[in-house]
């Protein structure tokens, strides 16, 4: 089944690799398969239907910060540092598995403190779109409308209560 699984999650990395382009809270999507990439020739000579994969990494604007809220809200991908299975994982890199790297090594290598990784599994491509908009618009949105209102349960939602 493993060119079912592939299959799947390469489609499932093109339409998340879309969407985050498309995001104004996104700084950079690094995929493959996007037509902006650039090896983008490499990846249709060597990638089945010129798809680029499960795997793709982006960088979201407010830094490390937003970085670990973004993985905190997603609702689907799941937070670790094991990527490549069949479920959708999230990690940032920089606090994760290249947090022994000195950081001018880590930046000259592209693994930013703003970096988010993900690895698409095979779960229905438009949530795992969904999951990633509703996670941009928590991290990204959500904070500017609730002017840093807490609930008084403490949720954080900011409906004007204190």
């Amino acid at each position: 089944t493993l060119h079912l699984r592939a299959r799947e999650a390469s489609k499932n990395g093109q339409m998340v690799a879309q969407a985050l382009e498309e995001s104004p809270h996104v700084v950079a999507v690094n995929y493959p398969g996007l037509a902006s990439h650039r090896q983008r020739k490499i990846a249709l000579k060597q990638h089945r239907d010129g798809l680029g994969g499960g795997m793709l990494s982006f960088r979201i604007k407010g830094g490390k910060e937003s970085a670990e809220r973004f993985c905190q809200a997603t609702q689907i991908f799941t937070l670790a540092e094991s990527l490549g299975g069949v479920e959708s994982l999230v990690e940032v890199p920089a606090s994760m598995t290249h947090m022994g790297i000195p950081r001018e090594q880590r930046e000259a290598a592209g693994v930013f403190d703003d970096l988010v990784r993900l690895s698409c599994g095979v779960e229905d491509g438009a949530d795992l779109v969904g999951d990633v908009r509703q996670a941009l618009e928590r991290v990204m949105v959500l904070p500017k409308i609730t002017n840093g209102l807490v609930r008084a349960n403490g949720d954080g939602h900011g409906d004007g209560h204190v």
